[in-house]
């Protein structure tokens, strides 16, 4: 198992420990403070014949070496991020060279304000400075990149593509207008689901408004926009459809389904920040749409597959978590096709059967401060646990506490403290999906706003 540290250190777990030295140190180049730092890995779905480590995080430039405060490492300041790729040695899991697939742009010199905290003071212009592009804006202490998954490439191969979702890079207090504008423009990778091909970083032909002499623009790699801080999604890979949790501003929070798109077809776009819940349409932002910028009329919106008031006593949610579809043989057949979602403060765990069109929820147990939910190709539900600093399995017990593998008596599932867990380290972890070094699995990760 590959765990990865928000810090920016990756490390193997196997044989019940950790080992000595880590697969890479990322810490000196890592922006590690409030809700940034290393985000999220995932190994190429065909390692070790595609030797790739993928990983996403928050980027300190070497002149915040000569800074203190906002400007210095691990400074509030304003950043960039960055979607990289390591090759592996397949033996020893050491990692080589980075390649740097988005965000090539993202020097200090194009970001507006890297000794100034944009999270509160929205005086300075948006970035990237000096008319660059390829540029992950993360004006702010959070909403930056959030999750990689491979998935349809829609040339027939499930797993030729690489998705990563981007959030605002926007204050998540006050009303940003910078951000707003980014997240609508087609053009900018803030607010956005990028589909890119992993080994070159450029478009995929078949996304909505790739562009054939420009494949490495911003627009050809789009596949999905409108988004505040979509920090964890799913790639359903018997169907090409994405579950994505988009993390809400003060009302509400968003499980949003986006559909496959093709060459040709509109950008699906979820309408943050003018819009935001609820299923049967969505809800116009009142703050935002106030402002007297250019927005997109209601119908050209998609509402999410399902939405939760913040306050609601009977679903509590005010920062969602979308975990991934369970298809196995482990837990009780009345799991399969159910997407694991939760709330990472609230701490309430739910399942939705995604092809059930009653949409019927169903609570399953609470655990707080998961980051995010992996099936594991041994059959379990495994999650991370980031405040503790653990990375555990799901069992199911039956009504007396005994242990059902996969068999009909369940009614609940246990999240328990000790219950097959892999003790955190340090205690801000993230983790990704390889049992041992031979058998890898794709990452996971744990960093929330």
């Amino acid at each position: 198992m590959l765990i990865a540290e928000k810090s920016g250190l990756i490390k193997v777990f196997e044989q019940g420990s950790i080992r000595a030295e880590p697969v890479i140190d990322l810490t000196a180049i890592v922006n590690n403070v409030q809700d940034r730092g290393l985000l999220d890995i995932e190994l190429h779905p065909d390692f070790p014949n595609n030797p790739y480590l993928y990983i996403t995080y928050v980027y300190d430039p070497p002149e915040t070496q000569g800074y203190t405060t906002e400007g210095a490492p691990d400074g509030p300041g304003n950043r960039s991020a960055i979607v990289s790729r390591l090759t592996l040695d397949p033996e020893t899991l050491t990692a080589g060279d980075e390649v740097i697939l988005v965000g090539k742009d993202g020097i200090w010199e194009n970001i507006s304000g890297p000794t100034v905290d944009s999270t509160n003071n929205l005086t300075y212009p948006t970035s990237p400075l000096n008319g660059v592009e390829d540029y992950i804006v993360v004006d702010s202490r959070s909403h930056a990149t959030g999750d990689l998954e491979f998935g349809p490439d829609g040339k027939g191969n499930p797993f030729g593509a690489l998705y990563i979702s981007v959030g605002d890079g926007a204050s998540f207090n006050g009303v940003d207008e910078r951000g707003a504008i980014r997240v609508q423009d087609e053009n900018n990778l803030s607010g956005k689901l990028l589909r890119i091909d992993p080994i070159t970083g450029s478009g995929l032909s078949g996304n909505p408004e790739y562009q054939g002499d420009d494949p490495d623009g911003n627009l050809s790699k789009v596949y999905a926009m409108g988004f505040r801080n979509t920090f964890r999604f799913s790639v359903d890979q018997s169907s090409g459809q994405i579950y994505a949790g988009d993390v809400g501003w003060n009302s509400w929070e968003e499980l949003n389904r986006i559909d496959p798109v093709k060459n040709g077809e509109k950008i699906p776009n979820f309408g943050w920040p003018f819009y935001e819940g609820v299923e049967d349409g969505s809800l116009g932002q009142p703050i935002y749409q106030g402002l007297g910028l250019p927005y997109p009329g209601q119908s050209q919106v998609i509402s999410p597959y399902l939405s939760f008031a913040h306050g609601d006593p009977d679903k509590p949610f005010n920062a969602i978590v979308a975990g991934e579809i369970y298809r196995g043989n482990i837990y009780p057949t009345e799991f399969n096709n159910d997407l694991f979602f939760g709330d990472f403060n609230q701490g309430d765990i739910y399942t939705i059967d995604v092809s059930d069109p009653t949409k019927t929820i169903r609570k399953i147990t609470n655990h707080s401060f998961i980051a995010d939910m992996v099936l594991g190709p041994d059959g379990y539900m495994y999650f991370i646990d980031l405040v503790r600093g653990q990375i555990g399995r799901w069992d199911i017990f039956d009504p007396n506490g005994k242990t059902v593998a996969g068999g009909d008596r369940a009614d609940r599932l246990s999240a328990t403290e000790g219950h097959d867990l892999l003790r955190g380290f340090e205690g801000n972890d993230t983790g990704s999906r390889a049992t041992t070094a031979t058998t890898p699995w794709t990452a996971v990760a744990a960093a929330m706003s």
